[in-house]
């Protein structure tokens, strides 16, 4: 990986012994997941709604659905985010989760919903 975040970590020692460039790569993997997840959802329910026969209870389980999934990736990201903190000295956070905040940026303008 040659993120800007694993990047950041290859130069900070672990408080833990946790691996650190390993945290990022489960950060950046579930925040791609996230964007590819939304881009499915809206491509379905425009689909969907797109199509006169398709019944509202219909539309209303697909955003539940995506709702749910969205949700958990949302705390799956902040248990990452936690195991990082908890990982890295203290005075290395800033750097870090300055970096972390320009990925929510991302994450957050990959995923408004446009339907």
């Amino acid at each position: 990986m040659n993120s800007e975040l694993a990047a950041a970590l290859e130069q900070i020692p672990s408080d833990d012994g946790s691996d650190l460039v390993q945290i990022a790569r489960e950060i950046e993997a579930n925040s791609t997941q996230m964007i590819q997840a939304h881009a499915a959802f809206i491509e379905e329910f425009n689909r969907l709604s797109a199509n006169r026969s398709v019944k509202r209870s219909k539309l209303i389980a697909v955003s539940d659905r995506y709702d749910t999934e969205r949700r958990s990736q949302r705390d799956n990201l902040l248990v990452l985010q936690g195991q990082l903190q908890a990982a890295i000295p203290e005075e290395y956070w800033p750097e870090v989760a300055e970096i972390l905040y320009e990925k929510a940026d991302i994450v957050a303008s990959g995923t408004s919903l446009e339907l």
